[in-house]
């Protein structure tokens, strides 16, 4: 049987759990409807994390295995992925984050821009526009990344649909050039049903059931939804004697099977 894995991410992202607190989420929607709801998240960080190496005049700034930004004219900073379990069908429509605690963990710092990179093929690439909305966004909010959290993709999982947010816990203020940090972020993520279904099994397996159980239970900070989260997990087939005997076409008649390999006339 075809494992069905789908996402969507921007160029660029890169999964990340971070340490999160309490979600406020209850699935009690019917099977496979999505609600309007509202889910409420902590996320809480280790400023200690923080290091800061000298790169020339300048000073880059880094937390461990952290992705960091990559913004022309802009310093890399490290940011986190928060990645929640959502009812099927779902789309974010609205987000806020509150800073909590924040407060300078270094002054007089020498803002090093983003620079470019080679990539595998030797070809150099540029980092990418802003995400900064013109001048008006800076002159309202001199911070650096201006939101405190953004969306940054969504994914599915033999049913399970989730999405991911980046939270930006780091702040650098060009203004004295000081290093701004909070110990946590509180997220409120708006959701209303219109997004595409996730793609579910036809064919029951235990074994990619628990396989998917043990990868959601590392990768979203709700694993406690699993539970009661509700999907199609397809229809258990006795397994048939007689040896392996596909049939032309996917069906639930014909023996299991664990992928299916594609090439062109040429290579058949």
């Amino acid at each position: 049987m075809l494992l069905p894995v789908t996402r969507f991410w921007p160029a660029g992202f890169a999964p990340f759990r971070a340490v999160v607190g309490c979600l406020g989420v209850v699935f009690a929607s019917g099977p496979g409807a999505a609600l309007a709801l509202t889910l409420h998240q902590t996320v809480r960080f280790e400023a200690s994390k923080l290091q800061l190496v000298n790169v020339g005049p300048s000073q880059a700034v880094l937390a461990g295995d952290l992705p960091r930004t990559w913004e022309q004219g802009h310093p890399e900073l490290p940011y986190d992925i928060v990645t929640v379990l959502v009812p099927q069908g779902s789309r974010l429509t609205g987000r806020r984050a509150t800073a909590v605690a924040e407060r300078a963990v270094a002054e007089g710092i020498q803002r090093r821009p983003a620079a470019p990179i080679a990539n595998d093929r030797g070809e150099v690439l540029q980092p990418k526009p802003t995400s900064f909305s013109g001048l008006a966004a800076l002159a309202s909010d001199p911070g650096y990344p201006a939101p405190r959290a953004e969306l940054a993709g969504g994914s599915s999982l033999h049913g399970y649909q989730m999405i991911s947010v980046r939270v930006y816990r780091v702040r650098w203020e060009a203004e004295g050039g000081r290093l701004l940090a909070c110990e946590r972020i509180d997220l409120e993520l708006e959701l209303e049903p219109g997004a595409g279904r996730a793609v579910e099994r036809e064919r029951f397996s235990p074994a990619i059931e628990a396989r998917a159980r043990r990868t959601l239970q590392r990768l979203v900070a709700n694993p406690e939804a699993i539970d009661s989260y509700p999907r199609r997990i397809g229809v258990l087939v006795e397994k048939q004697e007689g040896g392996f005997q596909p049939t032309d076409a996917p069906s639930l008649e014909g023996s299991e099977v664990t992928y299916v390999i594609v090439t062109t006339d040429a290579l058949a």
